[in-house]
């Protein structure tokens, strides 16, 4: 069976990081909490309850936040994450069903907890956010992807480090499943149930800024495949095949 740890990125999250580390903890022997600049006790809460602890001084963005996470991840042995957010949106019963998508053929496979079910519980602006990010991915990706801001995913430890992502905040979720599909790595989706499916009220996405954020990344990660080289989008995406092992 391969190994796999959770992954949760906090940030100002004492009020509801410790039911999130103490449901996680029952379907993985090892929960990293990276406290990404908190100005309350995260960090304390996260130590208290078992967790394996970082923290950035500053608040540098949920990406550099799992990019910490994996790469400790990666010192500590582990074939894949499962992340998850710390505002307690996120079901931990449905950890298994994850796990079992991601080992079932392919140990390679991108795993998203996809809560396409419950888009109609959104809030409106949400939901706008939501259907035009999803969208906007799912047409540079090349493949159709059900909720591409879940938060809830597993993945293998080697596919993120060899995506490379760059982008910081909520946009590096966005860039590294471009980068993934347009590499040819599997991806699947399980639909999950959310306990809050839009973040109310504790989520620090920002509908507007960060969806335009995300929309900026994508472009950017487009351009630098197509413009910056002379190939065609359909040349690029058949030459940037998973290297093999």
């Amino acid at each position: 069976m391969p190994r796999v740890c959770a992954l949760i990125p906090a940030y100002n999250a004492a009020s509801t990081l410790a039911p999130v580390i103490d449901g996680v903890k029952k379907y993985v022997d090892t929960v990293i909490v990276v406290d990404d600049g908190s100005a309350d006790e995260t960090m304390r809460v996260a130590q208290e309850h078992g967790a394996d602890t970082l923290r950035h001084e500053v608040n540098r963005g949920k990406g550099e936040a799992l990019k910490l996470g994996f790469e400790r991840a990666r010192e500590l042995g582990f074939d894949a994450v499962v992340t998850v957010d710390a505002d307690g949106q996120h079901d931990p019963e449905e950890i298994p069903r994850l796990i079992e998508a991601y080992s079932k053929d392919d140990a390679r496979a991108v795993v998203l907890g996809s809560r396409l079910g419950q888009l109609p519980e959104m809030r409106r602006i949400r939901q706008l956010s939501n259907r035009f990010g999803t969208a906007l991915i799912s047409r540079l990706a090349g493949r159709r992807i059900q909720d591409s801001q879940t938060g809830f995913r597993v993945i293998p430890v080697d596919v993120w480090n060899r995506v490379q992502v760059r982008g910081s905040r909520f946009d590096a979720e966005a860039e590294f499943l471009i980068r993934v599909c347009r590499l040819g790595y599997p991806l699947r989706e399980v639909s999950v149930t959310s306990g809050a499916p839009d973040g109310t009220p504790t989520s620090h996405y920002k509908s507007v800024r960060d969806t335009l954020r995300i929309a900026r990344r994508i472009f950017a990660a487009w351009l630098r495949a197509v413009v910056y080289r002379p190939e065609s989008c359909r040349t690029v995406r058949r030459k940037e095949r998973v290297p093999e092992d």
